[in-house]
């Protein structure tokens, strides 16, 4: 529907028009105004898609009200008169009015007015999906002339670490390389005289602070003002190499265990070849849809749709038509209801996140495992947003990258037993060599045996305490119900040995009766919190918990006056074996993060030395 705002002095006119043009097009919906005034009113409130306006009225002409709409609105506007000239005519075009259409006698000529109508908006939504698909595009996009920038998003400007786009335009290329300056140059000016270079190829950008990036380029030859441009696709993939290099590392490490490990370094070098080749595969397809704007919606091989504000289907790609059982034709899902497309769709949770977008204009991004006969099962990530009034889509199959990630994950178990194993050897040697000892010692001096009777309970009881820490501390399952988190932090904190040079600050907030949480895993994590916290104050301090509901999340802060951690520490805290402590198993920590973690949560450390550290909690909140 197009819904068109008619502004004219002459009511009776603007119901004769309203007559006709519905008849000639019943998708355009007509209101009126009689006077300029009460149309900025209107126009104000928003909803409409294009302005037919008279010119000569009562105050002011429609030239003048024009350039009062463009001061808040680019919305289309078309002249409509009877009293024009060639010099009005001149003058409105010049102005930039939309079209200009001259009123006639003949009734034919309001058929003429609605294809000008339709025209201007769907010109104008082209150009808005445009400006939203560009500027929202996740990838960095910029056009060189020469060796200069001469437009980019906002993504560009943010990987140049720049404020803004009009902050990269007029800067050359070259001001942001080093080693492949000379490479990159070459490469752009060979390209705009015509001759032969890859498309496709990786180098390190330097930001405004300094910061080196790796980049992967996709670059294609255009026309932009008159003169041959590179149109550049940049995607930032530093943490992808960083993936990479950390899982060369793994594999190094792996090949220090013993022989009964053996078979698993095979298994890791195998997902190790695999995740690069699903990594370069990713690359290819990704490189593959940058193609020449004017044909981005039909060569893109993400499905991408677009909706009017009432969910009827305005039109979709070929990659998104194949998502219909087969033999669906484009023709048939033109102009449908979401519903009919999806029968049942409006009692879904997504139905009603897509009417939170249309009503607050915030973007939704949702991955979804989808069955599909024909093409497999596929998993997508969707992200949705507002286009003008209508409603955007665009889904891409991340199947691949989730299958990596899973090989990734299974690499990283197998480091995790290597180091496992490794740890509880050398930990367990030490008492299992005195108790070895002492029972040979009673053998040779029987006098000595009570003596040497304790030093075995001992350090049996300290290889047992060995286990069941590494028991626990790896043991990251759940069993999440409903429970009392405000309960669970009081009783945490009570029969803490403060003793007289320790004090305690308790707090708990309302809101934290009905929280969805393993109890006895998240009993662990505060334990181990505030265990930390009182041995980080040998000579006494002041310890702070506090629980407290906040926009739909629990927050929990562990606070100390302790000695604080050194910065080279802060960020190797949750990683799992390593330890502050000289008898740590490094283990608590990790434990902590990844019970957070699998509750939808994050936990996150601030420390300066010699004034203490502050941990906190967050986990999500389902119900009301």
């Amino acid at each position: 529907m197009i819904r068109v705002l008619h502004i004219d002095d002459e009511p009776d006119y603007m119901e004769l028009t309203k007559l006709y043009m519905e008849d000639v097009d019943p998708s355009l919906i007509f209101e009126s105004a009689t006077l300029p005034d009460e149309a900025m009113g209107l126009l104000k409130e928003g909803g409409y898609d294009c302005v037919v306006c008279d010119y000569k009225m009562p105050g002011k002409n429609g030239l003048e009200l024009f350039d009062e709409v463009r001061n808040f609105s680019a919305i289309p506007f078309i002249l409509y008169t009877a009293r024009g000239s060639e010099e009005v005519a001149e003058e409105a075009f010049v102005k930039g009015v939309t079209d200009y259409v001259r009123k006639e006698e003949s009734p034919s000529h309001f058929q003429l007015l609605a294809r000008r109508i339709r025209n201007a908006v769907e010109k104008h939504r082209t150009e808005e999906l445009y400006r939203t698909i560009v500027e929202d595009n996740r990838d960095a996009f910029v056009i060189i002339n020469g060796l200069t920038m001469t437009y980019a998003n906002q993504a560009m400007a943010d990987i140049l670490g720049l404020g803004c786009p009009e902050d990269v335009m007029g800067h050359t290329v070259s001001e942001f390389l080093d080693e492949d300056r000379e490479m990159v140059e070459m490469r752009a000016l060979s390209r705009q005289r015509g001759e032969p270079q890859p498309r496709f190829y990786e180098y390190t950008l330097r930001r405004a602070d300094g910061e080196h990036r790796q980049m992967e380029a996709s670059v294609s030859l255009v026309n932009y003002g008159g003169r041959p441009a590179s149109l550049v696709f940049n995607h930032d993939i530093t943490e992808r190499k960083r993936m990479v290099e950390e899982l060369k590392s793994t594999n190094e490490e792996l090949q220090f265990t013993n022989a009964e490990l053996s078979k698993a370094k095979k298994e890791l070098k195998r997902a190790n070849e695999e995740l690069k080749e699903k990594v370069a595969e990713t690359r290819r397809e990704a490189q593959e849809h940058r193609e020449r704007f004017n044909a981005f919606m039909e060569s893109a091989v993400d499905a991408m749709a677009i909706f009017d504000s009432d969910f009827n289907l305005i039109d979709l790609n070929k990659a998104a038509l194949k998502l219909f059982p087969e033999g669906t034709k484009r023709e048939d899902t033109i102009g449908k209801h979401i519903t009919q497309l999806s029968p049942g769709f409006e009692d879904t949770q997504r139905y009603r996140g897509y009417l939170r977008v249309i009503e607050t204009g915030e973007p939704l991004i949702a991955e979804d495992y989808v069955p599909h006969k024909k093409f497999g099962n596929r998993w997508l990530r969707t992200r949705v947003f507002k286009v003008g009034n209508d409603l955007g889509f665009i889904s891409a199959d991340i199947s691949e990258r989730k299958r990596a990630s899973e090989k990734l994950v299974e690499a990283e178990k197998i480091a995790a037993v290597s180091r496992v194993a490794a740890m509880v050897a050398h930990d367990l040697r030490a008492p299992l060599m005195i108790i070895h000892q002492a029972a040979t010692m009673m053998e040779h001096a029987p006098e000595k045996s009570d003596a040497m009777k304790k030093l075995i309970i001992d350090n049996t009881g300290r290889a047992l305490d060995m286990l069941e820490e590494l028991r626990t501390t790896t043991n990251t399952s759940t069993n999440i119900m409903e429970a009392d988190l405000g309960a669970i932090v009081k009783e945490s904190v009570e029969g803490l040995p403060l003793g007289d040079s320790i004090s305690l600050e308790l707090s708990v907030g309302g809101g934290l009766d009905r929280v969805d949480v393993d109890p006895d895993k998240m009993k662990r994590v505060l334990d181990n919190l505030i265990s930390n916290a009182l041995e980080a104050m040998p000579d006494g301090g002041r310890l702070t918990v506090k629980a407290k509901r906040t926009d739909g999340e629990a927050h929990i802060t562990v606070i100390d006056t302790g000695l604080g951690i050194p910065d080279t520490e802060i960020t190797k805290l949750f990683t799992p074996f390593h330890s502050t402590k000289s008898n740590g198993m490094g283990l608590g920590l990790a434990f902590s993060k990844r019970i957070v973690e699998s509750h939808g949560g994050n936990i996150n450390v601030e420390s300066k030395e010699g004034e203490g550290t502050t941990f906190r909690v967050s986990i999500p909140i389902s119900h009301a």
